[in-house]
């Protein structure tokens, strides 16, 4: 999608999310208030049926349709809207309020719904005097249907009860099963590009949106544009790249469009994508992420095409299922990284189905992902069934309010979080990181630049907090239980339980039953007037405790517990720079009780990631692990350890340091396509320097030595290419002799 550019059929799945916005805030925000149901059973049926244990509505007259009245009537005024909650229908379905106008005569009020194949919910206000200018004196409600249909069926048809607000001594408990375990959340980012499309986040707004610090808000996802024009234009992005891959962010490249002479129109502007240029296609994304290889910068994820199904003047390109299918059949596995597919401006299954049901396609695909403008928000089964994450790679609201977005709308946005959470994503991406309606304000309509917006507050209660987590089963009692949205996660010896409260109410003495007896507890909220705000929880006994949830508030409780830890005395760790990248050893003589270990780095002695995962093998006793990420300073390491009695525990951190000599170094171009490059040295010392390649399994397949006079030289640099493959290399430079300090390192690519 691209910012602010919409067309008049884009805008159509976003209007009606914005429409649903506006009831929400009509109506007080709580979707999801008290409500009071309707026993649709109970109604008065014209060539019409019910049944009450399908929920089905059939309309027995295709000609002229059919009705049902329902049993209510009278004075309406305690209730705020009306909702039909539909599953499926086949037939556009109408609503028709009958009351007694201010001039005592019978008006009436229709309002339709299109048919529909899949959930919705079909809301009418009961508020707004515009809309209903009578609601104490109803004569008579009835769900009619459009000649030509058959049924609709409804999940449920109810009254929302009006929020009337006030502080609630509840007897709410909400109970938390880690038996029950759901997916493994991945994480949380945005799209790092600019909405001019030309720039991309600096170095400090990287560090604000990346980092983990008190004041960070601690995103892990990075999604970036491949442009179509090629690696003349990919230069602008390696910055923030390379300084999210510092806080250990992974990376995700979408195009917009392939090159221009790839599709049907030679456009990078609609059209569609040739058959004939498949081949074609994936040697240009490869090319991306060699591109970045050579830069530094692992490319974790890139993807096909950004919303295939979307047909506009913007940056595009329409692909069909069956394209989408073959491409990633034949090519998924062939673009240097993982394939994700499809990015469906709306989720459409029928991209990637085709691809999950089938044994070698499923296979080439690494990711499943897409978008939820106007549909999508829910389980993907077919994709957990084969073992495929789930991502949501795109999605905005609010960009059409030149504004900043209001609490309200905040907390539509975090219900939508934990909404995707309960779906079984994986994985939530946001638009633009850097915009007034994003996570950090760009300077534009009110917005202040640089500077972490509301939405970014909300946005990290979740990506600080539950990235690399595994989901599990929450459920909350009693009448409230509807104002408060909730979810839990779990990971070792830590509990994180959010709580959105949407509704006007405040709640006292909130009691959590927890699987253990926490050792601590702690709480953070925001609302509309503090970010992040320390809240009290009060361990009440046992695995109980106690808090307070404040009205119309985003909550985050986390809890430890002591598990049974390792002890560490037999575990040691080292970690050698090398000419390749990190060698991390440890060694775990008299230790025989492990299952499984996992490396972790830090890039400031903080917060620690995994890296890999090596399982024991009880007769072996070293462990060596290599990571080519060589920093770019300092890094981190440690081992986790985890037995098979479920206990674990970690060896102790070590560092790493990598500190350059005085002096620039350059090797150009890269990648090398001939059999010469050059070695730009600016401003180096004098002295005797020697070049070395090596090939990505260590092996030395390339010196030369230079005697360099001082300061700035070119030196070019001949080879046989002949007697060396197409692939990645490691060069190094180094003062004095062969054993001599490392002065330089970079990654080397030859096409």
């Amino acid at each position: 999608m691209q910012n602010l550019h919409f067309t008049s059929t884009k805008n159509k799945p976003i209007l009606k999310y914005s429409f649903l916005l506006f009831l929400f805030l009509l109506l007080g925000i709580s979707s999801y208030a008290s409500k009071t149901y309707i026993n649709v059973a109970k109604s008065t049926f014209s060539t019409a049926s019910y049944n009450d244990t399908t929920r089905v509505l059939k309309f027995l007259n295709i000609t002229s349709g059919g009705k049902a009245t329902l049993p209510v009537k009278g004075d309406l005024s305690n209730y705020k809207a009306l909702v039909l909650d539909i599953n499926n229908s086949s037939v556009t379905i109408s609503v028709k309020f009958t009351f007694i106008g201010a001039n005592g005569v019978s008006q009436s009020k229709v309002f339709y719904q299109n048919a529909v194949t899949s959930n919705q919910q079909f809301i009418i206000s009961l508020t707004d005097t515009a809309i209903l200018s009578a609601v104490n004196k109803i004569t008579s409600i009835a769900i009619g249907a459009k000649p030509g249909g058959t049924f609709v069926q409804f999940n449920g048809v109810y009254f929302q009860d009006i929020d009337t607000g006030g502080i609630i001594n509840s007897s709410d408990t909400l109970t938390v099963d880690t038996t029950q375990k759901f997916q493994t959340v991945t994480g949380f980012g945005g799209m790092a590009m600019n909405s001019d499309w030309s720039t991309y986040l600096s170095n400090a707004q990287v560090d604000l949106a990346f980092g983990n610090g008190n004041t960070q808000l601690g995103l892990n996802i990075m999604r970036v544009r491949i442009d179509p024009a090629g690696a003349t234009k990919w230069a602008v992005m390696v910055a923030a790249m390379k300084r999210a891959k510092q806080y250990g962010a992974i990376i995700l490249a979408t195009p917009w469009s392939p090159p221009a002479s790839l599709k049907t129109n030679g456009s990078t502007v609609g059209g569609a994508m040739k058959d004939s240029s498949f081949a074609a296609y994936a040697a240009f994304l490869k090319s991306f992420v060699v591109y970045m290889a050579s830069k530094g910068v692992t490319v974790d994820a890139i993807s096909v095409q950004n919303e295939p199904d979307w047909a506009t003047t913007y940056e595009s390109c329409v692909w069909t299922p069956s394209q989408m299918f073959n491409f990633v059949k034949n090519y998924g596995d062939s673009l240097g990284t993982k394939c994700i597919a499809a990015e469906s401006f709306n989720y459409k299954r029928s991209f990637t189905d085709s691809i999950l049901n089938d044994s070698i396609a499923v296979n080439k695909l690494g990711y499943v992902g897409g978008h939820i403008y106007g549909d999508g928000l829910y389980s993907y089964d077919l994709a957990r069934q084969k073992g495929k994450q789930v991502w949501m790679t795109e999605h905005l609201i609010g960009s059409d309010s030149l504004r900043l977005p209001y609490w309200q709308e905040q907390l539509v946005f975090a219900k939508e979080l934990n909404d995707c959470m309960l779906a079984n994503f994986n994985a939530y991406l946001w638009w633009h990181i850097r915009r007034f309606y994003g996570m950090i304000g760009d300077g534009q309509n009110g917005s202040v630049n640089g500077v972490a917006n509301k939405r970014g507050y909300v946005f990290s209660q979740f990506s600080k907090n539950i990235t690399g987590l595994t989901r599990v089963k929450t459920s909350i009692t009693d009448k409230y239980a509807d104002d408060l949205q909730v979810s839990s996660y779990m990971k070792d010896g830590k509990l994180v339980v959010m709580v959105l409260n949407l509704s006007k109410k405040s709640f006292k003495n909130i009691t959590f039953n927890l699987p253990l007896t926490p050792n601590s507890a702690t709480g953070f909220t925001t609302t509309s007037t503090d970010n992040l705000l320390v809240h009290a929880v009060s361990i009440v006994a046992g695995q109980m405790v106690s808090t307070s949830i404040d009205s119309f508030s985003v909550n985050t409780f986390t809890f430890t517990f002591t598990p049974d830890v390792l002890p560490i005395a037999g575990i040691s760790l080292r970690a050698l720079l090398n000419h390749i990248g990190v060698n991390v050893q440890w060694n775990t003589i008299g230790e025989g009780t492990s299952k499984k270990f996992v490396v972790e780095k830090s890039l400031d002695g903080v917060y620690f990631f995994a890296i890999d995962s090596i399982l024991n093998n009880s007769s072996q006793t070293v462990f060596n692990y290599l990571d080519y990420h060589i920093p770019e300073s300092k890094a981190y390491y440690r081992i986790k350890v985890l037995n098979n009695d479920g206990s674990w525990g970690y060896s102790p951190v070590v560092t790493v340091n990598n500190v350059k000599s005085s002096g620039e170094y350059k090797i150009f171009p890269n990648p090398i396509t001939g059999g010469e490059f050059n070695l730009g040295l600016n401003e180096v010392p004098r002295g005797k320097y020697q070049l070395s390649l090596y090939n990505t399994s260590g092996k030395l397949v390339f010196v030369k030595s230079i005697e360099h006079l001082g300061g700035t030289s070119n030196y070019e640099i001949d080879f046989e290419k002949n007697t060396m493959n197409a692939g990645n290399y490691k060069a190094i430079i180094r003062n004095n002799t062969e054993k001599g300090n490392i002065v330089f390192r970079s990654n080397l690519v030859l096409q």
